[in-house]
């Protein structure tokens, strides 16, 4: 068998003629067998070949410069440091009526937010935000992109505002030594506080207040023109006539609004409250 494998590989000591007579008069079962040592003997050779030819591959590979390319972005200090220092100039224009002495702070975007490059950057308020407290202020590209990113801000407001002196029920007018000024970081508080006087003049307790309590618009409601059960006069004017009756107002009512009223004769009208327990009929 070696012999024969010998001289099927080294066909260049042969003739090719020998070769081929060799394998057609040797037996099928000793041909399998030479076959096998052959198929092994050409994978031994050419194994040291396709190795080389793989690691000259992976080092042109490794040696080839990578295509990935990588985009400049707008840096969230370049957004922050907007030209003109635009977002303060912003926030102090929409809080120049502010009452009290008002302090700004802007906060920081995510140091990890990518946006594309941008010229010219421009600040601006959400629809219906209120520039108090905590709120959010946008940012978006107007020239060389188109994005839009939101930066939280701060407007805190100090100053001074009316606290109650003593606890004060629902229904009761404050007057002037049941008040006194406090200072106050007003935009921590909710809702509206009172900073004068004049803001609840001719206004009423909702709900009651303790002692050192803040005091805020939406405390008050106006005072009722007339009450539940009041006697009213009704006043028709017209065109050459005037008729005035007695009634019963069924329910509480401000100046202005309407209230429904019981004549004497039983009849219920609708007409129109006015200061002085006074209803006005339309005609």
């Amino acid at each position: 068998m070696k012999t024969i494998a010998h001289v099927i590989l080294k066909t260049d000591s042969r003739s090719a003629n020998e070769c081929l007579l060799t394998l057609i008069l040797m037996p099928m079962a000793r041909m399998r067998v030479l076959m096998s040592v052959v198929l092994v003997t050409l994978v031994s050779a050419l194994m040291p070949i396709a190795a080389h030819a793989t690691g000259q591959l992976v080092a042109s590979v490794a040696s080839s410069p990578s295509t990935v390319s990588t985009v400049s972005t707008a840096s969230t200090a370049s957004i922050q440091s907007a030209p003109d220092n635009s977002i303060n100039v912003l926030l102090q224009r929409e809080t120049a009526g502010i009452n009290g002495r008002v302090e700004i702070v802007v906060g920081q975007l995510d140091a990890r937010l990518q946006l594309a490059p941008c010229a010219r950057i421009e600040p601006f308020l959400p629809s219906g935000t209120r520039v108090w407290g905590r709120f959010n202020v946008g940012m978006r590209c107007r020239e060389g992109a188109n994005w839009s990113v939101f930066l939280p801000v701060t407007v805190k407001v100090h100053g001074a505002a009316l606290t109650a002196k003593k606890s004060l029920m629902a229904g009761a007018i404050p007057a002037d030594n049941d008040l006194e000024a406090v200072e106050a970081e007003l935009s921590r508080e909710p809702g509206t506080p009172v900073m004068d006087l004049s803001q609840i003049e001719g206004r009423v307790l909702s709900r009651a207040v303790f002692s050192g309590q803040i005091l805020r618009l939406e405390y008050f409601r106006a005072a009722w023109a007339v009450s539940q059960g009041d006697q009213v006069k009704l006043l028709a004017n017209g065109p050459g006539f005037s008729i005035s009756a007695d009634g019963e107002a069924l329910a509480h009512a401000a100046a202005g609004q309407t209230v429904r009223v019981k004549t004497e004769t039983g009849r219920v009208v609708s007409g129109i409250a006015r200061a002085g327990r006074i209803v006005e009929l339309p005609f």
